[in-house]
């Protein structure tokens, strides 16, 4: 595909951290989790691939990020019944890890 665009444009393009040829539907969870709404969070639970039920159990609970960030592993395997993997992605999460997709 060529294209009339000069090296300077083609640089800044480059380096733009905006991927041009994403579409609009590929939403990405936000670094700061502080203030987001129930409805964010459970976006982000699907992100990380937690199933439905989770999904649900967590909009129920009106979990939202500031509530989100204050959970811990007690909380999130006995009082959610996680197994120990879904624990270690929320964790994980929480401190700002976030899958290679």
């Amino acid at each position: 595909l060529d294209s009339p665009v000069s090296d300077t444009s083609q640089e800044m393009l480059n380096s733009s951290p905006v991927q041009h040829n994403s579409s609009p539907t590929e939403w990405q969870p936000p670094l700061n989790l502080t203030g987001v709404s129930i409805e964010e969070v459970s976006r982000c639970l699907k992100f990380i691939g937690l199933p439905d039920d989770i999904v649900s159990l967590f909009v129920s609970e009106k979990i939202d990020g500031n509530l989100f960030l204050q959970l811990t592993e007690e909380i999130l395997s006995e009082d959610f019944k996680l197994s120990k993997l879904q624990v270690k992605k929320l964790l994980q999460f929480i401190n700002g890890w976030r899958p290679k997709i």
